[in-house]
């Protein structure tokens, strides 16, 4: 028969305490207008519509299908939440509607590594890969590298987090499968990319394939950024950058799991 010391009650509860709390903290959900409230400091879903970040957020919210809505409280202390190592990371997968009609698939890795750092972890697979020399493909990886760094730089939380883009070299460990051009292509992000992409087009992408949306007025053929806010990244693959709301969209789902 087990038998426990008043100093092992004690440990024990504390821990049953810790881990209630913790899974509390998993399973917080709040509403799109707390959101709007907490995040941009809009009070009703009318005025989060005429700010056009709110706005972005909450079209992303309605087109992922991974329904959560994590107090960012929560996803402020994401790195504590996830628990996690590579050598167990967790998995996000899932698909939003993509242009707000197809349902594209986005997946990734989360893990904190030995340095305490918040590492995504996010794949692509080339179907035709042997059509490029090793030097076209290692310069196209040396770029996705670049991206990598410029939504390591942006991260708006306290914690660090590094981003970890690269190539797959089986189809079941990527998000997508994609051909690889030398020339122009418009993708979509699920089909075809090309070597001649800039890194911040790159970025953009990778944006997809952790499961956020053009922001730009799009539809199959194209779109135009005149509705939508040309600083941040998934309007403007040119000029933008990853916004804050973007890492709460993508940090808040391993939390959700």
């Amino acid at each position: 028969m087990l038998t426990f010391t008043p100093m092992k009650n004690l440990l024990l509860l504390l821990s049953v305490l810790l881990f209630s709390s913790t899974l509390q903290a998993k399973l917080e959900q709040v509403s799109r207008v707390e959101l709007y409230r907490q995040i941009f400091d809009k009070d009703s879903t009318s005025q989060c519509k005429g700010h056009l970040p709110c706005k972005m957020l909450r079209r992303h919210l309605i087109r992922d299908n991974t329904k959560c809505q994590m107090n960012p409280l929560d996803v402020e202390v994401v790195d504590q939440h996830i628990n996690s190592s590579v050598n167990d990371p967790t998995k996000t997968k899932s698909s939003m509607r993509f242009l707000g009609i197809y349902p594209g698939a986005y997946a990734y890795h989360s893990f904190n590594n030995q340095a305490g750092e918040v590492v995504i972890k996010a794949r692509i697979h080339i179907k035709n890969s042997a059509q490029f020399t090793s030097d076209e493909i290692k310069n196209f990886r040396s770029k996705l590298h670049s991206a990598a760094k410029l939504w390591d730089q942006n991260n708006p939380y306290q914690f660090k987090a590094v981003f970890d883009f690269d190539l797959a070299d089986l189809k079941r460990e990527a998000a997508v499968s994609v051909r690889l051009l030398r020339g122009k292509t418009r993708g979509p992000y699920f089909s075809k990319w090309s070597t001649a992409w800039s890194v911040n087009t790159l970025a953009h992408e990778f944006g997809h394939v952790m499961g956020l949306d053009d922001e730009y007025a799009n539809s199959p053929f194209g779109g135009s950024t005149a509705k939508c806010d040309k600083a941040s990244l998934m309007c403007s693959s040119s000029q933008g950058k990853p916004r804050p709301y973007h890492y709460y969209l993508i940090f808040r789902r391993p939390i959700c799991r």
